[in-house]
């Protein structure tokens, strides 16, 4: 088995990002969720923030998801990237004076900074007049519950995951 963290966190976060790829275009695609789809990249990313001590590392990952979500989902190129890429920043920055690592408060500040992206997004689109680019249209309250539903499952299998597939135990 290999020691080295970089390379087991780099494996994770592919293997996750791989799974969040197929969830969105197969799951969440089903009539039941009416095309609404959690932000899981959104969370991934708040999760990794949380646990990547190097701030370039983690800034990159976080633009690159940005970019992959941009080509995927066919929006207005660059916004995910600059989303993305600024919730890491901001998350990494407060993290130390206000937040606390349990998966409770990754919750809830998942779903506050998704909220937000989502304004911002739908701010933008109707400034613009890019009203197909908008990702909830008129119903932002659907997108809201969705997230609030997935948050917290989500952010508790990713962390109990990456507690036993990345952190090594010195026992």
């Amino acid at each position: 088995m290999n020691n080295n963290p970089r390379l087991r966190t780099f494996i994770f976060l592919m293997v996750v990002s791989f799974v969040i790829i197929v969830l969105q275009q197969t799951v969440f695609n089903f009539k039941f969720f009416d095309n609404r789809k959690p932000e899981l990249f959104t969370m991934l990313i708040i999760n990794y923030a949380f646990w990547e001590e190097e701030k370039c590392r983690g800034y990159f990952f976080s633009s690159l998801t940005g970019f992959f979500e941009d080509v995927l989902t066919n929006r207005i190129f660059g916004l995910n990237i600059i989303l993305k890429s600024t919730v890491f920043l901001c998350i990494v920055y407060l993290k130390d004076k206000i937040f606390v690592n349990n998966f409770l408060f990754k919750s809830l500040v998942s779903v506050v900074i998704i909220f937000l992206e989502l304004v911002v997004v739908h701010f933008l689109s109707t400034v613009f007049s890019f009203y197909a680019f908008s990702p909830f249209g008129e119903n932002v309250w659907g997108y809201l519950l969705i997230n609030l539903a997935t948050a917290p499952i989500f952010i508790f299998f990713l962390d109990k995951l990456y507690k036993r597939f990345v952190v090594i135990n010195e026992s």
